[in-house]
């Protein structure tokens, strides 16, 4: 007989207990992602109407103002001069004066027509609207959409040129 001794079997492998951190991880991650999925779908449908609403009235001033930015630009083609106020665009070049409002809002107020002096520039402010956004709390905040010359629209505080007033009031700057 040999004197060969083989060798010792390897150590049994740890088992993994039901309380190992693998386990207990993989819950903790999963119910994360579940309250996170549950506080999107209540973000959702609680937030969601305002900013929808907030979304689509602001799409529909721009929309509106470039319209009117048309009808304003082929005054100037045929007339050789800007508007000096809104009005002057009925009914000729705007079928009617509800067309100087938001057309969601009809009720509300008019677009502000600033006439553009002789040095105005592409980037001036041409037509402007206080979107009214009612916040989930119920607080009103308005928010200034402004048409450029160009046709950009801003939102939010830019150049204003010539002083701000309203769309009945005649120009200031008594020029083109």
């Amino acid at each position: 007989m040999s004197t060969y001794v083989p060798p010792p079997p390897p150590p049994p492998m740890p088992q993994r207990s039901n309380d190992s951190c693998f386990k207990w991880g993989a819950l903790g991650c999963g119910g994360c992602l579940v309250l996170a999925v549950l506080f999107g779908v209540f973000i959702w449908f609680t937030a969601g109407k305002f900013i929808g609403g907030a979304m689509k009235d602001s799409m529909q001033v721009s929309k509106d103002m470039h319209n009117l930015r048309q009808q304003i630009m082929k005054y100037k083609d045929d007339n050789g001069k800007y508007p000096d106020k809104l009005e002057d665009l009925v009914p000729r070049y705007v079928t009617s004066p509800s067309r100087l409002k938001l057309s969601t809002h009809p009720e509300g107020p008019e677009y502000t027509y600033h006439k553009p002096g002789p040095g105005a520039q592409p980037d001036d402010v041409l037509l402007e609207y206080n979107l009214t956004v009612s916040a989930p709390d119920g607080e009103k905040v308005e928010v200034p959409v402004r048409m450029q010359i160009n046709g950009r629209t801003r939102q939010g505080s830019s150049r204003v040129t010539p002083a701000r007033r309203t769309s009945g009031q005649p120009a200031t700057s008594g020029g083109d």
